[in-house]
């Protein structure tokens, strides 16, 4: 509350001492003008407003009109982030197991997922193959699977530059394998998982971690410019 005072009686202050400065600087011209013009009563009073508002303009713009924009820069900027966060809940709970993939499975889920890939970035093509069957792949892996294609994606989308992306699912013994690789400029893989770099380190740590938690693994394979391989590997009961 103290610091709000201070604020407002060193406003006023300012406001003051613009207004000396003006009415100072009005006494000047007007002396100066006067005698040159001579100018009748109306002409005076019309002359001498004229004076004060060109000079009372810049105290207009500082002390009103720029607080006031300022105001509602900030008030548009606050209403654009609520807006982008009531926006990102959305999606978060949307994505947090998108109805595709149980009313239609794994493989319609990762089909759905690279064409809607597709619309947002037109000039990345991907290529999907698929070399099992739905049943083939357990139902508590589809979630952790169809997780880490999509941190891969957004990792390619962000950072890599690729204009062409291969995603393999298939089974390989008792394992479901998922391959997600790029034509993209590549990366250091231990710098990207360092402290130097979190954007990526997340990313990737986060799909790590995933595969780990379900019981396979997965490795990532990049250079500059080289390209990305992403190798997951989740276990299957039959």
């Amino acid at each position: 509350m103290e610091k709000n005072f201070q604020k407002r009686y060193s406003n006023i202050i300012k406001v003051g001492i613009f207004v000396l400065v003006v009415f100072s600087c009005e006494a000047v011209i007007m002396a100066s003008i006067v005698p040159l013009f001579q100018p009748s009563l109306w002409g005076l009073i019309f002359l001498d407003s004229g004076i004060l508002i060109i000079l009372l303009l810049p105290g207009f713009y500082f002390f009103l009109y720029r607080p006031m924009e300022r105001q509602m820069r900030e008030r548009r900027r606050l209403s654009n982030a609520l807006q982008e966060a009531v926006e990102e809940v959305r999606r978060i709970c949307k994505n947090l197991r998108p109805p595709i993939l149980d009313d239609l499975g794994i493989l319609a889920a990762i089909s759905w997922f690279c064409r809607e890939f597709m619309n947002i970035y037109h000039n990345i093509r991907v290529e999907m193959e698929t070399l099992l069957e739905e049943e083939e792949v357990p139902r508590d892996l589809k979630i952790s699977i169809f997780r880490v294609l999509q941190e891969a994606f957004n990792n390619i989308a962000k950072h890599s530059g690729a204009d062409l992306v291969r995603v393999v699912l298939k089974r390989r013994d008792k394992w479901v394998a998922l391959l997600i690789e790029d034509n993209g400029h590549g990366f250091d893989v231990e710098a990207a998982l360092g402290p130097k770099d979190p954007d990526t380190g997340m990313g990737l740590a986060s799909m790590k971690e995933r595969a780990t938690l379900s019981g396979g693994s997965l490795d990532i394979e990049s250079a500059p410019g080289e390209g990305t391989r992403i190798r997951a590997s989740f276990p299957s009961v039959k």
